[in-house]
């Protein structure tokens, strides 16, 4: 049996959910998976951490010892600043300002622990730095922006005086935007918001439009009918007008769908889908409205995105943004809906308790599928992903309790396999708050006349696609570029087989221009694949990631060739939780090839409306794929009624107009009697 499936079960009908954190760390360490010194001697002080916080009431002594140890990990950092948090009461206002002046003054504090201890402050209301000259500490930590962006957030909550001169010379600094934006919060709201219109402000108007949206959320101009429901929906993983691009994937396509069909409901009064945006470009807007009643808003929170998972340390200081926010625009949130298992999503978890707002979750068994190898033993992980991943699972294992309403997508086959790696979800309870809904695509992504065969060829020439391309079958693959995502295994599955001699192989995705390290280290792999294999270079395109109507004027492109053999959608992820990707090719009429792990085979039916394969290298990806297309008694009408059915599939059950009504009647389901 799986292990870690197995540890699960047994701790959490024990009653250790909340603990399961503490008990994995020493099942881990027991079972031998940790040789590093180092290593043991960071998980050690982890679960010690974790053992106080098991404690009903620490003693005073315990909360200072474990404030000393701030500093040596962001993880523990978390655990540490959470304990405090929660245990706020045992230690005296008093002692806490001594000992953390003494902390700062007897040792060398790293700026790891500074931010840590100013969080705590923040969120345990104490002002310890009302005799102390901020300057300093600006002066001190100017170069790192995480400590100054806490610092302002810091001058903000305590509404701390005598610093405007000070604020203004930092508006002529070179500090990020978001940060730029902080203090003129700070200047508006702590001073006064005529300061909006002095002359030092000019400094920062490069971004004229960005400006212009801070002003009109501060004149509290975002209007709107308030009769109906407001939903807050959230996505911190990539944005949502970069499709394809950095870490952005199909769930930033659904929640625009998904917000614009919901919008349009007269029980709804407003949908909000918030971002965090960490570049501005001079016409890049703060506010954008999708239809007349969704907006999307990027937030400008400075995030370190030289951290593999800056939002850890970040959780509390998200939450005072948004908190602010909403005070500030006078928007009244009925329902947060998140859907990741990070320090944001949580971020936004704590601020729907602290508003007493309903909360929705979107649960996924990630990364809970991946910690066990194919036998189903634990795996062996570094010091930073072993914690990465717990810190997740604790988050999702939280969010259970925290939820008014779960929501898994898929149907009976994902069910059964989200209540394998949440055991909690048998309890009556929180079963009674579950439930299963779909994704969904938009059904006419593009009007009409964005289908005339001239514009298509038109448009299709600027993204550099050769017409020549298209004289065989395709395979065809969108995505952002990521390992996960398995476009190095596409390239040599089609390169090392019958595919490249009959199909092209054309891959979408990606930043060409400015690409992250994952995106250029994949465009990497397929330039020395096509220099080892000059003669495929002919045969391959790839292009960067394109709006989503722009990929479905290719797509309709691609289809209306006929051949002996069918166009391929070929979906190389070693894993999707639904596919949003999938779902538009099938209803393209491609025939589909789709991970057999994750949640697509929630609608693929093997043989039926596509085809399920394993993903977990190049050539099990092309033995698999051959088998499909060369090696079946499958005939070419027989390919098209799978392709035909493929397409029924999505209009049936996939379309988002019926997936929207379901998500609004499970909203309105928690609003109970007040809609």
């Amino acid at each position: 049996m799986n292990e870690f499936i197995k540890l699960r079960k047994t701790l959490i009908q024990d009653g250790e959910s909340t603990t399961f954190s503490l008990r994995f760390l020493e099942t881990y360490m027991k079972h031998d998976k940790v040789h590093n010194i180092k290593d043991i001697s960071l998980l050690k002080s982890v679960e010690r951490i974790l053992n106080l916080s098991m404690k009903s009431i620490p003693s005073q002594s315990e909360l200072i010892n474990a404030m000393m140890s701030l500093g040596e990990n962001d993880y523990l950092d978390k655990i540490i600043v959470d304990f405090f948090i929660y245990n706020r009461n045992q230690i005296s206002k008093k002692i806490f300002e001594q000992e953390i002046l003494k902390f700062m003054t007897t040792k060398t504090i790293n700026k790891a622990a500074m931010f840590s201890l100013i969080d705590i402050c923040i969120e345990c209301d104490i002002n310890v730095f009302k005799n102390y000259d901020l300057t300093v500490l600006f002066s001190i930590h100017k170069n790192d922006y995480d400590i100054v962006s806490i610092l302002i957030d810091y001058m903000y909550h305590f509404k701390i005086n005598g610093y405007q001169d000070f604020l203004f010379n930092c508006m002529n600094m070179d500090l990020p935007d978001n940060i730029k934006i902080q203090i003129l919060s700070l200047l508006a709201d702590v001073y006064s918001k005529d300061l909006l219109s002095q002359e030092p402000i000019i400094a920062f108007v490069k971004r004229k439009k960005i400006f212009e949206d801070f002003v009109k959320i501060f004149e509290n101009k975002i209007e709107f009918n308030k009769k109906g429901l407001v939903l807050i929906q959230s996505m911190f993983q990539g944005e949502f007008d970069n499709d394809g691009k950095g870490n952005n994937g199909g769930i930033a396509v659904l929640l625009k769908s998904l917000g614009n069909a919901l919008s349009k409901d007269e029980k709804v009064s407003m949908v909000i889908s918030i971002s965090i945006n960490n570049e501005w470009s001079n016409d890049k807007p703060m506010i954008y409205s999708y239809s007349d009643n969704h907006l999307s808003i990027r937030m400008p929170i400075y995030i370190n995105d030289s951290i593999a998972d800056p939002f850890v340390k970040k959780e509390h200081f998200i939450m005072r943004f948004f908190k602010r926010f909403f005070e500030r625009t006078q928007i009244n949130p009925d329902i947060f809906h998140i859907r990741y298992l990070d320090n944001a999503s949580k971020a936004i978890a704590l601020l729907s308790e602290r508003l007493g707002k309903k909360l929705v979750f979107t649960l996924t068994p990630d990364p809970h599928r991946s910690m066990s190898d194919e036998r189903g033993r634990l795996k062996n992980f570094d010091q930073l992903e072993c914690l990465s991943r717990l810190n997740r699972i604790s988050i999702g294992d939280e969010l259970i309790f925290k939820s008014d309403g779960i929501l898994g997508i898929g149907k009976a086959q994902v069910k059964k396999e989200l209540e394998e790696y949440f055991p909690q979800l048998m309890d009556t309870v929180i079963a009674s708050k579950f439930s299963m809904i779909d994704e969904a695509i938009e059904s006419t992504p593009v009007s009409p006349d964005d289908y005339d065969e001239d514009y298509c060829n038109e448009k299709i020439m600027t993204f550099g696609i050769p017409e020549a391309f298209f004289e065989n079958p395709v395979i065809l693959n969108v995505g952002r570029l990521n390992q996960m995502k398995g476009q190095d295994n596409l390239i040599k599955a089609w390169g090392n087989s019958r595919f490249s001699n009959d199909y092209r192989l054309l891959i979408i995705g990606g930043n060409k221009d400015n690409p992250n390290e994952e995106e250029k280290r994949m465009m990497d792999t397929f330039e020395h694949y096509l220099k080892a294999n000059p003669y495929l270079r002919n045969r391959f395109c790839h292009i960067g990631a394109l709006s989503n109507n722009e990929i479905r004027i290719i797509e309709k492109k691609i289809m209306s060739k006929s051949y002996n053999i069918p166009n391929i959608y070929l979906c190389s992820s070693q894993k999707e939780e639904f596919g949003i990707a999938i779902l538009e090719a099938l209803s393209e009429g491609y025939l589909v090839i789709a991970p057999l792990n994750g949640g697509v085979k929630s609608y693929i039916k093997q043989g039926i409306n596509g085809f399920l394969i394993n993903t977990k290298s190049w050539s099990s990806i092309a033995n698999e794929s051959e088998k499909i297309i060369y090696k079946s008694d499958i005939t070419k009408k027989r390919f098209c009624k799978i392709q035909e059915n493929g397409k029924e599939t999505v209009l049936n059950h996939y379309t988002m107009d019926k997936v929207s009504q379901e998500m609004l009647t499970f909203y309105l389901s928690l609003e109970g009697s007040k809609r």
